[in-house]
């Protein structure tokens, strides 16, 4: 088995030997499209358009918007005044998030209430996607 293995491989490096054209193709698909993927992919996250809608007004959820548009992950495109006017704003696709901060916050936050809140990402052709997170100190 192990012979045919080397001659397979023997074969396939003459040939690439004689014919310049394959290496160069080969050369092109398996080392400069990876580096030139490698840099132009990111991960990272930024100014994602989204609306809020505040329900709270108090100086802590005004505390929480800053903290999110501090980042350069997030970009307040619009305050919503209820949750149909942020849907149509997603449908149109003027944002793609919604958050959405609950009455009393507040109250919750400096009374230390170890509550979860529920954050939906959503899309205009997603359903919700619940995920919980524990709101952070703002300080």
């Amino acid at each position: 088995m192990w012979r045919r293995l080397k001659a397979l491989i023997l074969k396939d490096v003459i040939q690439f030997a004689r014919d310049k054209t394959i290496l160069g193709v080969v050369f092109w698909l398996y080392t400069i499209e990876v580096l030139i993927c490698g840099y132009a992919m990111t991960f990272e996250v930024k100014d994602l358009p989204i609306a809020v809608i505040d329900h709270d007004r108090s100086v802590v959820s005004r505390n929480l918007i800053d903290k999110f548009t501090l980042s350069e992950a997030f970009e307040v495109s619009g305050y919503a005044r209820n949750q149909e006017e942020a849907e149509s704003w997603m449908r149109s696709g003027w944002v793609k998030y919604v958050m959405v901060i609950p009455n009393k916050f507040s109250e919750d936050y400096v009374a230390e209430n170890p509550q979860v809140y529920r954050y939906y990402l959503t899309a205009p052709t997603q359903m919700p996607l619940p995920s919980q997170k524990t709101i952070p100190p703002l300080s």
